[in-house]
């Protein structure tokens, strides 16, 4: 959710959760797996959706000039 829901790199969520880029980029192929399963995905978008409300909440990707991926969950 950090990598694609706030935009972090890798090597920001790794050093964020004091783990190696290996370890994040494993992490969220597993995660892209799982999101195979609706329930989980449902679940996961709508943890994004109340995370995105958060006063103060800006998209990095904006911010770059980049639009935001529709649907995109890697």
């Amino acid at each position: 959710m950090a990598h694609i829901g706030w935009g972090w790199t890798m090597e920001r969520v790794g050093l964020a959760f004091d783990v190696s880029i290996s370890t994040v980029s494993q992490a969220c192929r597993r995660m892209e797996d799982a999101r195979d399963e609706p329930t989980l995905d449902a679940c996961l978008d709508r943890l994004e959706q109340c995370v995105q409300a958060l006063p103060g909440w800006k998209d990095p990707r904006r911010e770059r000039g980049q639009p935001s991926p529709a649907g995109a969950h890697t």
